[in-house]
């Protein structure tokens, strides 16, 4: 069964981490209409021509489920991130204005400008976790742990006291985050 749209989009929230090169990060929260939905994306839209509002587009999608699944709307949550010239996403002098979400019934857009991140919840570049900056596992001595499986659905309260470890497949860490 081909991957579709969620129900709905209920948040989106946008950063450029100011980590060398820059990162985007979009973490978008929304619902869908049963139980057992599995792998959520972010997938951008592809333009031949760049959209006049220097805004992406990305379809909120997953894999609905197979076999028995309860009749529940139930919270979802999905995150993409990329390195970006966000000044020249566009072309030469064509910035990077924000991204849009779009669900079955909804979409939701977020400005680069409305979201400043704290600068100790960012995510650390790898090269701060060689040098023992804030990347290292000291630096989780101290903070609240939250801890789950890619594709369980979350709150995105940012908390910079908190870490994140995500488990990927085999129930390795796949993610290590700071908010």
């Amino acid at each position: 069964m081909s991957r579709r749209r969620v129900l709905a989009v209920t948040q989106v929230d946008v950063q450029l981490q100011k980590s060398a090169p820059p990162t985007l990060v979009i973490v978008a929260s929304g619902s869908v209409p049963s139980s057992n939905w599995t792998d959520p994306s972010l997938e951008p839209w592809r333009y031949v021509l760049p959209p006049e509002d220097g805004v992406q587009d990305f379809d909120f999608v997953a894999q609905p489920p197979v076999g028995t699944a309860f009749t529940v709307v139930l919270p979802i949550i999905a995150e993409a991130r990329g390195v970006i010239n966000a000044d020249d996403y566009w072309g030469p002098g064509r910035p990077l204005c924000g991204v849009r979400v779009h669900a079955r019934g909804d979409s939701i857009e977020a400005s680069l400008a409305e979201h400043p991140i704290p600068p100790d919840a960012l995510t650390p570049a790898p090269e701060q976790a060689k040098t023992g900056g804030a990347g290292t596992t000291e630096s989780l001595i101290g903070k609240a742990l939250r801890v789950y499986n890619t594709g369980d659905p979350l709150t995105f309260d940012l908390r910079s006291g908190r870490a994140n470890i995500r488990h990927g497949p085999g129930r390795r860490i796949s993610r290590v985050w700071f908010g």
